[in-house]
């Protein structure tokens, strides 16, 4: 507890310790400047990474990172999956070994695959087309 000095020039600690007014100053007047919040405007552009990707199409689908990157093949798996590599491709410079050492050392060929198979599904499915411009909203690269 500190208490101030008669003066009302600073201020005493329990040890009989000084501190100046203006030090008191200082230190507000620095906290306060590094706990200006960080605004991103809605229209700024994320850094998109695969990981990024992953993490959101994860969410998005109610399973978690881990469950996309397995090597699991069950359907509620692979459909992410295949988005998270068409997402990948097209939204970031990754190469298609980098894309698939993201999904957990995925051979570049099932990269193509999954990347072919939901370019062609996205023009027959148009829910999917949504779930993939919803995705798209939620890592604001629309």
């Amino acid at each position: 507890a500190f208490k101030e000095d008669e003066k009302g020039n600073g201020f005493y600690n329990s040890n009989d310790a000084h501190i100046k007014s203006d030090d008191i100053r200082w230190v507000h007047k620095t906290i306060d400047e590094f706990n200006e919040p960080i605004i991103i405007p809605p229209n700024a552009k994320k850094q998109i990474t695969p990981q990024v990707i992953i993490d959101v199409v994860a969410e998005h689908f109610g399973i978690s990172s881990a469950d996309i990157v397995s090597k699991r093949r069950n359907s509620e798996f692979v459909l992410p999956r295949q988005i998270c590599m068409y997402l990948c491709r097209e939204l970031t410079t990754e190469s298609l070994q980098n894309i698939g050492k993201a999904l957990n050392k995925k051979d570049h060929t099932t990269v193509i695959h999954g990347i072919e198979k939901i370019t062609d599904d996205m023009t027959k499915n148009e829910e999917l087309k949504n779930k993939i411009g919803i995705i798209k909203k939620k890592l604001n690269c629309e």
